[in-house]
């Protein structure tokens, strides 16, 4: 089983790494559209690092603007849409 709980807390292991990568990148990229740039989820996640990390995924090269730091979110959406956590890899 990818995602294990106890009472110590949550081992994460196999592909839901991958998963939870995708999933955490998606929520910085909405956090990083919707203020306009002002805010970050944490200091690490440049949009540049973000952009980097979407074409890990989906082997597309994003543009530096808006427009595509918006199409590297949409596909985010659609990779955690259309698999499990244990069904998402690295291209």
């Amino acid at each position: 089983m990818p995602v294990e709980k106890d009472a110590g807390g949550t081992t994460i292991t196999g592909n839901a790494i991958n998963y939870f990568q995708v999933l955490i990148c998606k929520q910085a990229m909405e956090m990083h559209l919707k203020f306009g740039g002002t805010m970050r989820l944490t200091r690490t996640a440049t949009p540049k690092r973000l952009r980097e990390i979407a074409t890990s995924y989906t082997g597309v090269k994003y543009a530096r603007s808006t427009a595509g730091m918006q199409e590297a979110l949409e596909d985010m959406k659609t990779i955690l849409a259309s698999r499990t956590p244990d069904a998402v890899v690295r291209v």
